[in-house]
This record gives structure tokens, sequence and C-alpha cells, in this order.
């Protein structure tokens, strides 16, 4: 067993805070980009078929 397995992890770096809080945003973001996306062919198709 080498020593570096028995060293404790750090906590959270700031960079790990920000990944995660972009991956956050990016899915998100996805989820929004995806509802208008859906919504507004919705509505552009009930305008061409009323």
């Amino acid at each position: 067993m080498s020593s570096r397995d028995l060293e404790p992890r750090p906590p959270l770096r700031l960079v790990d805070k920000i990944d995660h809080v972009l991956a956050v945003l990016l899915i998100i973001g996805m989820a929004f980009g995806l509802f208008w996306l859906v919504s507004g062919l919705a509505s552009s198709y009930i305008g061409l078929f009323t």
C-alpha cells in the first residue's frame, strides 16, 4: 500500500465547485432551451393548423 492512498482527500477545491456549478447550469440551460424549442415548434404548428 503506497502512502499516496493513505492521504485523506482534500476538501472540494474552488475549481471543482466551479465545475459542478457550471455542469448544473449547463443542464438547466439545456432543459430550458429544449422547453423553449418544443414550445416554439408547438405554437408554430398550432398557428399553422388553426
